[in-house]
């Protein structure tokens, strides 16, 4: 994507609201394809297995930020594919770095559900 104009404008076209804080950088772009990310050939082999075809809305905007080491509050409808949103690029850091460490009373990640 060269320029703000046409990330907003792909935004708009995914219904995605984007909000950061004034003193923080401006969010990376959506992807549009799961190509776009370049994931690890076994996440894009498991992508491809559940015949994922193409990112969802919060897909598109939540694993750039992800993958870019931000924090990141998404909302969207149940069944969106939020939790693909935050697992696939912790899946990728944990590929990529080799990210296997055991931890004592710390979270690597923490995934939160509210179903009241």
């Amino acid at each position: 994507m060269c320029n703000f104009v046409q990330i907003e404008e792909v935004r708009s076209r995914l219904h995605v609201d984007v909000n950061v804080g004034p003193r923080s950088l401006p969010a990376p772009p959506p992807i549009e394809s799961f190509t776009d990310m370049c994931l690890h050939p076994s996440i894009v082999k498991d992508i491809e297995f559940h015949e994922y075809t193409r990112p969802t809305s919060i897909q598109a905007q939540a694993m750039p930020v992800a993958l870019s080491g931000r924090d990141l509050l998404g909302c969207a409808e149940t069944g969106s594919g939020k939790t693909a949103a935050f697992t696939i690029p912790m899946i990728q850091m944990v590929v990529i770095f080799n990210l296997i460490f055991v931890f004592q009373c710390q979270y690597a990640a923490l995934i939160g559900s509210n179903t009241s």
